[in-house]
């Protein structure tokens, strides 16, 4: 199943469709997991320290994601530096 935004994730980031064929499945993968963690774990933990350390996780992986490079960035940087023009300026 494709979804609207697929296309234009795999022309911007320059991802075939076998690649983009795995980002439902990771995504509900992942989902999955959570759910099954955080229920085994509720009623085990404190309300306060969790809500922290579930901030503190997600703060930490979006600066992970933000930082990580993209294939895209990756696959011009290799060609030339100078000839990748992202969305905000060249990277």
């Amino acid at each position: 199943m494709r979804g609207a935004l697929l296309p234009a994730f795999g022309r911007q980031f320059g991802v075939g469709t076998s690649a983009l064929g795995l980002v439902a499945p990771a995504g509900a993968i992942g989902f999955i997991a959570a759910l099954v963690l955080t229920g085994a774990m509720a009623g085990r933990l404190d309300a306060e320290r969790t809500l922290f350390a579930s901030a503190a996780l997600v703060s930490l992986s979006m600066l992970a994601l933000g930082l990580a490079p993209s294939s895209a960035r990756c696959s011009s940087a290799a060609r030339s530096p100078a000839s990748f023009a992202g969305p905000i300026g060249p990277f």
